[in-house]
């Protein structure tokens, strides 16, 4: 399954905006299917900022790991100026 980052907007920025998009995000993935991999593709991102990732990108690895879920999670063209 494909997450296409964008359609959350250009700039994935800030603390409140991270936790609303992980709540979307998950709510994306109630029609995936257990092992599935599911690709997070950042084209057409601008920018993304650690209180963002913080928020949304690593509850949503754990969110993946729990026996429930059971998903692979993938980073994809994650945009270069931001991977400091």
């Amino acid at each position: 399954m494909q997450v296409q980052l964008s359609k959350l907007g250009k700039r994935l920025q800030g603390k409140p905006s991270g936790r609303k998009h992980y709540a979307e995000i998950c709510g994306i993935l109630a029609e995936a299917k257990p092992e599935e991999v599911v690709v997070l593709d950042f084209e057409g991102v601008e920018s993304v900022n650690a209180s963002w990732i913080n928020m949304a990108i690593a509850p949503f690895v754990r969110w993946c790991s729990e026996s429930q879920n059971d998903f692979f999670p993938v980073l994809a063209r994650f945009p270069e100026k931001d991977m400091d």
